[in-house]
């Protein structure tokens, strides 16, 4: 109960942390992680998280 009624809110804020942080990493290993973040970024306008364009996401 807990969870969900937050979940939205949580995302929110979360959401607004990463566009006010720039990240960035001349290391390898975390390409994978700035990667998410910058698509993260690219697609925070949408309310559901869907997009309708095919995009590659890091693993």
């Amino acid at each position: 109960m807990f969870k969900t009624s937050y979940t939205n809110r949580y995302r929110t804020g979360l959401i607004q942390i990463i566009e006010a942080l720039e990240f960035g990493s001349t290391n390898t290993v975390h390409a994978p992680m700035t990667q998410a973040l910058a698509l993260i970024k690219r697609y925070k306008a949408g309310s559901t998280g869907v997009t309708s364009r095919p995009c590659w996401v890091p693993l």
